[in-house]
């Protein structure tokens, strides 16, 4: 395919283009964009880009979810008017806009060489070899390592590689092979569990059937009605009656059981509490003997010893009432300090709630007031705002009169200037008046003129024509004769071709005179053809003379139509400024009206109300009494956080005095219930102390008692001491005795019927208790009979009829589905791994990259950064570390000189030792090696966009013997721009110098209709290619 070059560019409504179209030769060369920044020449490369690739890579960290026509569309057009089209010199044109985009595969197929290989998407291939843009987003160096691997992934061809590798090792690949392991282990283990859920239900139905067989079952009814009597048989035996609740047979067994436990346990505490009655009657009976049979001597000594005891025992229970007395009073002691407590609680309430109220008052009042001074505020404020709106609004009627005033002294002097503009016309009609005469007959005699010259043309390619065959009859007559001549010397007599007789000599002089008169006959023929050329150069000086004649005559009529354009516009302008009659006298409404300001500006300065110091005044006065209204409101904010504070405080007293129990006292008896609370506390005090100095003397008067029948137990004689004794012993038996729940004086007998009775008691218990036992088995029976039954029904549920009568078949199925789901689990570990081995294999391959590709590139970047940068010494260079399921890509530094190369630190990215510069020079190198190493695309060309902008890294020298070395060797094709219009014309010298092609382009001026240009310049290579292309075109 022949090579591709691009012939036109439009943009129409583009960023800051409105209808902009640029032809362009269709070869390699130059073409330059020249103009400040801000004009747009970066919007040039943005509008390639975006017919190209439908983006523009430098927008696309700061479009978010803006629409294209926000920030593609010129200013002033229409929202999604813009639009991209792009000739080359073979395939259809391209045309973007908003709603037509170019077909994405026609594109590839007129971009792409067909010797390379697929290409989904140009875009990465373009900014990779084509486009450099100003932005640090654009250069490849300052690209995230992400979008560097996917720029160099397609030219390098290790694209189709990576694609493979990050199927096989990819995180969807990785996640599916970890979501199947698991799954599958997941079956797994479920069926694993249900196998041992299966045994355990196994061994569940062996146990339960063998603990029925052991049991028996009796029917439900039956153990109902054994219950019943069982339970009746309780209540008539203990006289108890049973709460049942309506609880189940289960929970009524319980409760039996509890019943029954009871009443033993209450038998056996009644007959534990028989035997210290034993004693007592083993000692009663053996006082018995003891006491006094004849009564005297025991009515002495039981007198004494009566008198004694009686007054130990009173002495005792005066002490135990003392003591329960003295507990009593020091619980209504705690209880009246409580009372007292609450009080002052109920007394601190009341006060606090009755000093709340009085501040909501005092609250409520000051709200009243701030509400009077704000509203007297606001009135104020009202009438300096309106006093300051007067004030102002003569302020802009004065503004606006000064403005009318000047405006028309600006008219009157553009009246005076309507003189000089009415003599300028008159100058104008009278020179068309002057060069009518000469014009008039230039014009009469123009056709005669191009007729004659027409007919000498004629005449003249006639004569050319027979010149040109008169010169090559002669000139081969001349040769003929010549070579003729050259055989005959002076002395042949006969003629080398008709063998005719000469004399000596003749035959040489005949052959020098036929040569001769062949030179005569042309020499006439082209001093007669030269003749006629000065003739046609004579008719052409006559035209040119009479055609400038007319052209000057209608030069003077355009003159004088524009200069009396002009003049009607003048006067229509200042008759539209005056809003007036153009025929009118415009100098006389003029100065009317400049009067008419004048009085009404004069009636203003009188008045005193439109002056500045006015208008600071009341907005004075208004700050000042804004401010003191913002006062009031501060205030009345404050005020209004006191009184929500005080709602807030009296609020939480009233919920504190409902929690109290009701109902409180009022608040003025209180302190009288406090007082009176406090002379109750202060009496049951001075009792409690009474208590317990009673209780003292009670306790030391039990000790004396003792002291005293000690005493009178001592005196006596033996017997007397004896008979005291057994009288004393055998009231206390006796009472004893009645406290143990017996009546009479202590008996065996007694004691006798009484454990005979609870015997009996606990012998039936015991037995109603073996009885409630055995119905607690067999209601265990039974319910483990309805377990079973549950049981088989879900074996068969979960494996089938008849499952339960044999388990093992059942259970040898989960076992061979174990097998299967671990086979299947085995054989995808298996293909993993697999897996794992062809992912290594491939980063094998995928490790040759550096050397393949990188190496060489590295290599042509520092070709390119020796024969362009002014400081070489350093280059950025690429390598990349290959993982099983990616590959990153990572920029490092490169010394020229070896020491340096292997004293410093390599690994630092480069962003951190080399200027901005230094890294857009080599973002500039990188682009020139990519373009010229993989030549992927048929278009041969480099789009730069102010690449030597701040940018002194780069020899400008060198830089335009690089560009023009690309054009000329390598047939590229160059679209740069430049800021600088000295730079722009030093490289249109250099192309000029080597005739190479040269198209610049100025940008002049910012416009409402789109950025303003001066018409392409073409160099003299540049022209001649244009002119050939039109004329073809034509």
């Amino acid at each position: 395919m022949n090579p591709l070059y691009l012939s036109r560019v439009e943009l129409k409504d583009f960023r800051t283009f409105g209808n902009f179209a640029l032809d362009i030769p269709p070869t390699p060369g130059l073409i330059l964009l020249v103009g400040t920044n801000g004009l747009g020449k970066s919007s040039f490369f943005d509008g390639i880009e975006w017919c190209l690739t439908g983006e523009v890579r430098r927008f696309s960290n700061h479009i978010a979810r803006l629409k294209e026509a926000d920030y593609l569309t010129r200013r002033d057009a229409e929202k999604g008017a813009h639009k991209a089209t792009l000739r080359f010199n073979h395939g259809v044109p391209l045309t973007r806009t908003a709603t037509l985009k170019p077909d994405k595969q026609a594109l590839i197929d007129l971009l792409k060489s067909p010797a390379w290989g697929d290409i989904s998407d140009v875009g990465p291939y373009l900014a990779f070899t084509h486009f450099l843009g100003q932005a640090a987003q654009q250069r490849f160096t300052s690209r995230k390592h992400n979008e560097q691997w996917e720029a160099l992934k397609g030219p390098s061809g290790i694209d189709r590689l990576e694609e493979i590798r990050l199927a096989l090792r990819g995180t969807p690949t990785t996640n599916a092979f970890r979501k199947r392991l698991e799954e599958e282990q997941l079956r797994l283990d479920q069926a694993e569990t249900t196998l041992i859920g299966w045994r355990d239900l196994t061994d569940r139905l062996t146990r339960l059937r063998e603990g029925g067989a052991l049991i028996g079952v009796l029917p439900a009814s039956e153990l109902e009605n054994r219950f019943a009597a069982l339970a009746q048989e309780f209540q008539n035996r203990t006289g108890s009656s049973i709460d049942e609740g309506g609880a189940d047979l289960s929970g009524r067994l319980i409760v039996l059981r509890q019943a029954i436990q009871g009443a033993m346990d209450r038998a056996s505490a009644t007959s534990a509490g028989l035997e210290p009655m034993r004693a007592i009657a083993d000692r009663y009976l053996a006082l018995v003997p003891q006491s006094d049979p004849t009564g005297q001597q025991r009515a002495a000594a039981k007198a004494a010893v009566t008198e004694a005891t009686s007054e130990l025992s009173l002495a005792e229970l005066a002490g135990l009432g003392l003591g329960r007395s003295s507990t009593e009073q020091a619980g209504l002691v705690t209880a009246a300090e409580a009372e007292i407590q609450r009080l002052m609680l109920l007394r601190q309430l009341f006060a606090e709630r009755e000093r709340l109220s009085g501040q909501q008052k005092a609250i409520a009042a000051q709200c009243d007031e701030i509400s009077t001074l704000e509203g007297a505020k606001q009135n104020s404020i009202i009438d300096q705002t309106e006093r300051l709106a007067t004030a102002r609004d003569n302020h802009v009627r004065r503004t606006a009169l000064e403005a009318q005033q000047a405006a028309l002294r600006e008219i009157s002097l553009r009246i005076q200037d309507l003189t000089a503009l009415n003599a300028t016309h008159a100058a104008r009609e009278a020179a068309v008046a002057a060069t009518k005469g000469a014009a008039d007959e230039a014009a009469t005699k123009l056709p005669e003129i191009r007729s004659r010259r027409s007919a000498l043309d004629v005449q003249i390619a006639t004569s050319e024509q027979e010149l040109i065959a008169l010169r090559a009859k002669a000139s081969d007559m001349a040769d003929a004769l010549a070579r003729l001549a050259g055989h005959i010397g002076e002395h042949d007599q006969e003629c080398p071709v008709c063998s005719s007789a000469f004399g000596p000599g003749i035959l040489q002089s005949l052959a020098n005179a036929a040569a001769a008169e062949q030179n005569g006959a042309l020499t006439e023929r082209a001093r007669l053809h030269q003749i006629l050329v000065d003739g046609r150069s004579a008719l052409n000086s006559e035209l040119v003379a009479a055609q400038q004649a007319v052209d000057s005559h209608n030069a003077e009529i355009a003159a004088a139509a524009a200069t009396l354009s002009l003049l009607s516009s003048a006067r229509d302008d200042i008759a539209q400024s005056l809003a007036t009659n153009i025929d009118g006298d415009l100098a006389a409404v003029a100065e009317a009206r400049l009067q008419k300001i004048a009085a009404d500006l004069s009636s203003l300065l009188a008045n005193g109300t439109s002056g500045e110091a006015m208008i600071a005044s009341a907005e004075a006065d208004i700050a000042k009494s804004t401010a003191e209204l913002n006062a009031l409101r501060e205030r009345r904010n404050g005020v209004d956080q006191s009184a929500l504070a005080n709602r807030n405080a009296l609020q939480a007293i009233t919920e504190h005095l409902d929690a109290l129990p009701q109902p409180l006292p009022v608040y003025s008896a209180v302190e009288g219930l406090i007082m009176e609370q406090q002379k109750t506390l202060a009496s049951l005090q001075a009792r409690q102390v009474e208590l317990s100095t009673e209780l003292a003397t009670a306790h030391a008067t039990e000790g004396v008692a003792r002291q005293r029948l000690t005493a009178v137990q001592n005196e006596q004689d033996a017997l007397d001491e004896r008979i005291a004794a057994a009288d004393r012993d055998m009231v206390a038996l006796t009472a004893h005795w009645a406290g143990g729940g017996l009546v009479g004086t202590p008996k065996h007998d007694a004691i006798e019927a009484m454990a005979n009775v609870l015997r009996q008691l606990s012998a039936d218990l015991a037995t109603m208790l073996n009885r409630h036992e055995q119905l607690a088995v067999n209601l265990e029976g039974l319910k483990k009979q309805e377990d079973l039954q549950s049981l088989i029904a879900a074996m068969e549920t979960e494996a089938g009829a008849g499952a339960a009568d044999d388990p093992a078949a059942h259970e040898r199925q989960l076992q061979d589905e174990i097998a299967a789901r671990r086979k299947a689990l085995e054989l995808t570990k298996a293909t993993q791994e697999a897996v794992k081995a062809y992912s290594q294999k491939l980063q094998g391959e995928a490790d040759a990259f550096s050397t393949q590709f990188l190496e060489p590139l590295n290599d042509m970047v520092e070709n390119f950064n020796r024969a362009l940068l002014s400081t070489p010494g350093e280059t950025v260079e690429f390598s990349a570390d290959h993982a099983v399921n990616r590959t990153q890509l990572d920029m490092q530094l490169r010394y020229a000189d070896e020491i340096d190369n292997e004293l410093y630190n390599r690994q630092l990215p480069p962003q951190l030792v080399l200027s901005e510069g230094q890294m857009a020079a080599n973002g500039f190198s990188i682009l020139c090696a990519a373009s010229t190493a993989y030549p992927w695309s048929n278009w041969r060309a480099l789009l730069l966009d102010d690449p030597l902008q701040h940018n002194d890294v780069i020899h400008a020298a060198a830089f335009v013997d690089l560009m023009r070395n690309l054009v000329e060797m390598q047939s590229y094709q160059l679209l740069m721009s430049t800021h600088d219009r000295a730079e722009g014309a030093f490289l249109a010298r250099k192309f000029d110098a080597a005739n190479l092609p040269c198209t610049v382009i100025t940008l002049t001026a910012p416009s409402k209709e789109g950025v303003l240009t001066d018409p392409a310049q073409y160099n003299a290579a540049a022209h001649a290619l244009m002119k050939s292309r039109l004329g073809n075109t034509a």
